[in-house]
């Protein structure tokens, strides 16, 4: 690919005679030679794709516009170390063209006595930027990545340009210097390190990235890129969990839901034994996962589709850590891990305790407030009993907190229907799972010397 950039030549005749300038409209750099008497020209020309070739023409027109001025230009032969004429030609405006390749050139004007010279060196600019840690796909090969970082590598670029003193049997070497920059084409993730030799990413991303490598040369503001795909072997673990209320009658025996409703789902916090619904929120690049409850059973699941929900119950109070373990695809099967944190209340029992019971309750069957019970609270045992107001037993219960229906206002679960009034109840002889938060376990408890008593209004207001 060859594109032509022309050089314009031009000097008007002063006082002083014996030097011409040269001047270049639209180099992409220009300089003074680096040695004695520095007066010469270096024009750099920026290859526009690494191993193109441009063409370029040096130009000059006579100082007075005149036709009669004899031009003469040589070409620097760095065997002979010495210029040699390529061409000749008289008129008002001389060119040659053609010039592709980095040498030093010098045009000679002359008329009558008059004679000046001019020398340039005309260099082109171009390197390579190459990852070389690239497969035949064009991906950083597994060898380099490891669960927690890759290597990506590159070919230094030449930091060099050089041109001969005249006459000499001498190079002049300049340096130029270059800037590296990456980008990515997703947000997450970490970026290279800025070395060319080993470049290394710490924050891996969960997805295949591409990585593209941008190199300027800092002096000739010339730009060069590289893109290496990343094939992801790192997976994320996002787990979410929602609490499964005794009122949902998909997830709990028949007789639970019905018995409690929504109205005598837990007040605070959540009680034993009760249920958990887990699921994957954002997990990214996972071929399996596992999930550990982080309960006294220490159990756990392995599972391989995505779209799983997990439902696991928790028999007793605590604290919970539960744990998805994430796995990538084979061979790295990098692993990654979400926590969540559970809180399952112990009951509270005494003045300010969580057994909490309505002061009146409704049995007229229309089906709001008819049952008269406590809200769910991590007990597994215990006696209820409830007094009319002579003292004599109206209702009765003994057992699992969560198996009682709750007092309907019939006497004795009888049809016959207890009058309106005020009722006297006493919960004892209570036993539950209790959670210690000084040794971390639950230990069985009896509350021997706690009772639950308290007042309820039966009001059937059948109207």
């Amino acid at each position: 690919m060859f594109r032509k950039i022309t050089l314009f030549y031009f000097s008007l005749l002063t006082a002083v005679t014996g030097i011409a300038q040269i001047y270049s409209p639209d180099p992409h750099f220009s300089d003074t030679v680096n040695y004695f008497p520095g007066k010469d020209s270096v024009f750099v020309f920026n290859q526009p794709n690494y191993g193109d070739r441009i063409s370029i023409t040096l130009a000059s027109v006579s100082p007075d516009s005149a036709n009669d001025w004899a031009f003469a230009w040589y070409k620097y032969d760095t065997v002979l170390l010495d210029y040699t004429m390529v061409f000749a030609h008289s008129g008002m405006k001389s060119e040659i063209d053609t010039i592709t390749t980095y040498n030093g050139y010098r045009l000679i004007r002359s008329k009558g006595a008059y004679r000046d010279t001019a020398m340039v060196w005309v260099l082109f600019h171009d390197y390579n930027v190459k990852i070389t840690t690239k497969d035949s796909a064009g991906n950083i090969p597994v060898l380099n990545t490891t669960c927690s970082s890759t290597t990506i590598r590159a070919a230094t670029p030449e930091k060099r340009y050089r041109y001969h003193i005249p006459g000499v049997d001498s190079v002049v070497t300049e340096i130029t210097e270059y800037d590296m920059a990456w980008e990515k084409d997703i947000e997450e993730g970490g970026l290279p390190t800025k070395s060319f030799t080993n470049a290394v990413v710490l924050n891996l991303p969960y997805e295949n990235t591409m990585y593209t490598m941008t190199v300027t040369s800092r002096k000739f503001k010339l730009e060069r890129k590289d893109s290496v795909n990343y094939i992801a072997v790192k997976s994320k673990a996002d787990i979410g969990v929602d609490h499964i209320l005794l009122s949902d009658l998909n997830y709990y025996p028949e007789h639970y839901g019905k018995n409690y409703g929504e109205k005598y789902d837990p007040l605070d916090g959540k009680s034993a034994p009760t249920k958990f619904k887990f699921y994957n929120k954002e997990s990214k690049n996972a071929a399996s996962y596992k999930l550990k409850f982080g309960d006294y059973n220490n159990a756990d699941t392995v599972f391989y589709n995505i779209e799983d929900t997990i439902i696991y119950e928790y028999l007793y109070p605590g604290k919970f850590t539960a744990t998805l373990y994430t796995y990538a695809p084979k061979p790295r099967e990098c692993e990654d891990s979400s926590i969540l944190e559970i809180t399952i209340s112990n009951p509270v029992i005494g003045e300010k305790d969580s057994l909490k019971l309505p002061d009146v309750f409704t049995p007229n069957g229309d089906g709001y407030n008819d049952v008269f019970r406590t809200y769910d609270v991590s007990v597994y045992n215990c006696t209820i009993i409830i007094f009319n107001r002579y003292g004599q037993k109206v209702h009765e219960f003994s057992g699992n907190i969560r198996d009682w229906t709750g007092w309907d206002g019939k006497i004795k679960n009888s049809n016959r229907e207890a009058s309106e009034g005020i009722y006297y109840y006493v919960i004892d002889q209570i036993l539950a799972f209790e959670y210690s938060e000084k040794d971390k376990r639950v230990q069985y408890k009896e509350y021997d010397d706690k009772q639950k008593t308290g007042y309820v209004y039966l009001f059937r207001n059948k109207k």
